[in-house]
Formats: structure tokens, C-alpha cells, sequence
């Protein structure tokens, strides 16, 4: 399993200072900062094209629970009929994902304390909410950004109020985080979540361009 690491707020800094180093790895080093969180326009999927996933984490659920507090589970997503299967490409179709992609995985929580990913640097996160509960979800990240050396850092915090059909990409090395919008108790948040890797910013650039923000959102986005 990648590492995932947990920050108090009064590390972000250092850990940022970190990820801007000259030592970084070279996935790192090809990644281009800033760091990059956004919502895209909502995809035209259909609610009964995500019921199949949502019986895997009903499945998962009814016999280990849903986990821990700030624990998040995660299942390997494998059609198993061919309903799935249509399903799937529907899903894939409406989203734009006509990258070569293997591995999609279900990931989801009662919420997400903040952390970030540093196993997956030189990687795009890409999130389609499958469940939220009543409220919706708030999915929050945070960077630091420099005016010059030397200077103050400046903690620049984004969020956005997610619901079932949505769709958001996300830096996996900047700190992110994830609780509901009011708390009830049928509020778990899930996500169909696929990596997609790039070796270089052109490459990551055009990810980028397949997946645009929704409109308005370049000038409050971090990308």
C-alpha cells in the first residue's frame, strides 16, 4: 500500500520546504509546481451506472464495517458480468477517460483527516464521487507558496462542496483532505479514483487539457 502521511496544519511549511528541496526524487523533479485541485464540469453519467460499485462497498461493508475514524478502505475495481462491464465503459466514456488505464480503484471514508500522498508524485488523481450521504461532502487542499526566498510563506487553502456525480482532480503530494457537509449517519464519502501518471509537465499538461476545469475555476484553482 503507497505511503500516506498525516500533517498537523503548523507542518504544511516544512513539509512543503521538503517537497521543494534539491533533493527531490525524479518523479518530483519532473512534476512542475504548483500544485494543482479542481472540480470539471460535471460528467453525464447515470445514477444506475454506479450502483455495482456501490454493492462492492456495501459488500465490503456489512462484514468488516466501514472503518475506523480518518480511515480510509479501498477496493480494486473488477467487473464481473457483462451489465458491469457496459456500466463501466459508460462511466469511463462520460468522464473522458480514454487514457490506457489498468487499475481503478473504490476508495472511501467516513472522512479524511489531512494528509497527502507522497508515494505518488509524478501522478493526477482523478475522482468521481459515488456516495456522499445526505449533505454532500467538503474535499479540501492546501499549499504554500513563496513570493520570494526568504519570504513569509503563504498557506493558500481551496475546497469544494462535492455530491454523487462529480468529478475532481487532485495533486496527490499536496495536503487534501475530506469531511461531510453536516455530519449524519449515512454520511460516508466514495469516490472512483484512477492515477494517472506523467513523466514530464507537457505530459501533465495534457491530462490537463483533457480533464479542463469547470469554467471560473482558473483563476480560484491552484492549477
Amino acid at each position: 500500500m503507497p505511503c500516506e502521511r498525516h500533517y498537523p496544519f503548523s507542518l504544511l511549511v516544512a513539509m512543503n520546504q521538503y517537497l521543494q528541496s534539491k533533493d527531490l526524487p525524479s518523479a518530483l523533479k519532473a512534476y512542475g509546481l504548483p500544485f494543482f485541485f479542481y472540480k470539471c464540469d460535471r460528467p453525464k453519467v447515470c445514477a444506475s451506472d454506479f450502483e455495482w460499485l456501490n454493492r462492492m462497498i456495501d459488500d465490503y461493508t456489512s462484514v468488516n464495517g466501514l472503518g475506523e475514524a480518518a480511515k480510509i478502505d479501498v477496493l480494486n475495481v473488477k467487473p464481473t458480468c457483462a451489465s458491469e462491464v457496459d456500466s463501466f465503459e459508460r462511466i469511463k466514456k462520460a468522464c473522458g477517460f480514454d487514457f490506457d488505464i489498468s487499475k481503478f480503484e473504490v476508495l472511501f471514508c467516513s472522512w479524511a483527516s489531512l494528509h497527502n500522498d507522497p508515494d505518488w508524485a509524478g501522478n493526477v488523481f482523478v475522482n468521481l464521487v459515488l456516495h456522499t450521504g445526505p449533505s454532500g461532502y467538503v474535499v479540501g487542499a492546501h499549499g504554500v507558496n513563496y513570493a520570494k526566498e526568504g519570504a513569509v510563506p503563504v498557506v493558500t487553502t481551496q475546497a469544494y462542496r462535492v455530491e454523487v456525480g462529480d468529478l475532481f482532480v487532485l495533486d496527490p503530494t499536496v495536503p487534501h483532505s475530506a469531511h461531510p457537509a453536516y455530519p449524519s449517519d449515512g454520511s460516508f464519502l466514495a469516490v472512483l479514483q484512477v492515477s494517472l501518471p506523467f513523466g514530464n509537465e507537457s505530459e501533465k499538461l495534457q491530462i490537463f487539457e483533457k480533464l479542463k476545469p469547470q469554467k471560473g475555476l482558473y483563476q480560484d484553482a491552484f492549477a
